[in-house]
């Protein structure tokens, strides 16, 4: 059988399982069959349709409820190449979401100098796109990253 056959297997068997909403997720376990589900997609190179079903809640549930922003990283990390610079998929209209994702997630594992790239590049697309409420978000999020940044310096010169 083909990776292609399993995968769908997978697919069709992981979206009929019964599961608790994401929105209610109080454990990793809540998520799992989610978790998944992308990383089924991720597995079969559908990175596009990992991305639908990734921010159809999953996002909000690691973000939000469980604050599970290595796990974040992980499922994002196969969508970028080169240090997470550079998209592997071209998603028009969801690349600013994606960079603005990623670069979350990255300033909470510490990665503050990716966040704030991550950030720079969503926030070009959202002016671009003419998009100033996104901008505003993209500017307030480089803003907090260099603040840390600027904290974490100064506590470095103490020593």
């Amino acid at each position: 059988m083909s990776p292609e056959f399993l995968g769908g297997k997978l697919i069709d068997y992981f979206s009929t399982a019964e599961a608790r909403p994401l929105s209610e997720a109080e454990t990793l376990d809540d998520v799992q069959l989610a978790l998944q589900m992308v990383n089924t997609y991720i597995a079969m190179d559908k990175l596009e349709d990992a991305w639908i079903f990734y921010k159809q809640g999953l996002f909000d549930a690691l973000r939000l409820n469980l604050e599970a922003y290595e796990k974040i990283c992980a499922i994002l990390r196969p969508f970028f190449s080169d240090n997470w610079k550079t998209l592997k998929i071209n998603m028009p209209g969801q690349d600013a979401l994606l960079f603005n994702n990623a670069g979350i997630a990255l300033s909470y594992v510490g990665l503050d100098q990716e966040s704030i790239y991550l950030h720079t590049s969503a926030l070009l697309i959202e002016l671009k796109s003419n998009d100033l409420q996104g901008a505003i978000v993209e500017m307030l999020n480089i803003a907090s990253r260099a603040t840390e940044l600027k904290r974490l310096a100064s506590f470095l010169t103490l020593f």
